[in-house]
């Protein structure tokens, strides 16, 4: 996937030269995200969005700029550039999540999205409940709006981180809130498994955090077999040049 950030360029001064502006810009709007999801240091993907994003104002296309906004709000919370609120609302210099999600409620899919990346947001941070109900409202994100793409895997990798926080978080809550998290968990697993057989090359790290993770939740957790597990996802994800999941 970190290929992307040096094939992108040349469809973007391509689409430029051609003036086909939209599909260059919706290009860059995708190498901005690819290159967060990815896991770049953030000083890098917070330094690229300040130097792309006043090109979407420049070329008045507004689209693309309402579509990456989110994603350039949540680098900027999670870099430290704005101060987070309890809540984990994408809200901060650039947008107030509440007047954006307003603007935009006619489309499901982008509010959708905003909520994931709220969600991501709330899951780094270790503020499990808020990412929990996020979860409950993006459950059919990577079904509906997210097929195809990387986001969609991505959602499906933190709808599974969250439900083994929930599962670990929440030893003594009932049976149906306990089988809802368990039965989230494994149709996460389950669905990268399929996704690596089929032989992505981005995922294998993701199925192996979340194999490792739920490792954690046997009744007989053998420490050096949870040690193993885990060895070899964080080695995976810095193969992988995932360092945000390395970091997970």
């Amino acid at each position: 996937m970190h290929t992307m950030f040096f094939s992108t360029t040349s469809p973007l001064k391509i689409g430029m030269e051609q003036g086909e502006t939209f599909y260059a810009m919706l290009t860059l709007m995708r190498m901005l995200v690819a290159s967060f999801c990815a896991g770049r240091p953030l000083v890098m993907v917070a330094s690229d969005m300040k130097t792309y994003a006043p090109h979407f104002l420049e070329h008045k296309q507004m689209v693309c700029y309402r579509r990456i906004l989110p994603c350039i709000q949540l680098v900027r919370l999670l870099k430290g550039d704005d101060e987070v609120l309890s809540s984990c609302e994408l809200t901060g210099e650039l947008m107030n999540e509440s007047s954006y999600i307003l603007q935009i409620r006619e489309e499901a899919g982008q509010v959708s999205l905003t909520l994931f990346y709220r969600l991501i947001l709330a899951y780094y941070l270790g503020n499990y409940d808020v990412a929990a109900e996020l979860s409950d409202k993006t459950q059919d994100y990577a079904t509906k709006y997210g097929k195809g793409n990387f986001l969609g895997v991505r959602h499906v990798f933190f709808q599974g981180l969250i439900a083994i926080a929930m599962l670990r978080e929440q030893k003594g809550v009932g049976t149906r809130v306990r089988r809802k998290w368990q039965a989230r968990k494994s149709k996460s697993i389950k669905k990268l498994r399929s996704w690596v057989k089929k032989g992505n090359p981005n995922i294998p790290h993701m199925l192996s955090i979340l194999e490792a993770e739920a490792y954690t939740l046997k009744k007989d957790v053998k420490l050096d077999i949870a040690m193993s597990k885990f060895n070899a996802a964080i080695s995976g994800a810095a193969v992988a040049g995932f360092l945000n999941d390395k970091a997970v």
